[in-house]
């Protein structure tokens, strides 16, 4: 997943991202816990994942930016090994 600048294609750092099922149920980590990635320099995040629909909305905007909270599906499946969704 990609945080972009809207209108560039410049990445936003410091995003943090919630990743959720197609219902909306929060992905648990293997602590247990609703699992949230933070975007790096480029503005993107990287995570493993089963194939299935996911949905993925921004927990905390990158500072001096406009939380998005719009709520995206994806899809993942077996035949890709990794893709981008830019938001």
């Amino acid at each position: 997943i990609i945080k972009r600048e809207k209108g560039t294609e410049i990445g936003l750092k410091g995003a943090v991202i919630g990743i959720y099922d197609e219902n909306g149920n929060p992905i648990l980590d293997s602590d247990g816990n609703p699992a949230r990635f933070t975007t790096d320099d480029n503005g993107r995040i990287e995570f493993q994942i089963t194939s299935g629909i996911y949905q993925f909305k921004e927990e905390v905007a990158p500072d001096g930016y406009i939380l998005n909270d719009i709520m995206y599906k994806f899809k993942v499946s077996e035949l890709f090994i990794s893709s981008f969704v830019r938001f």
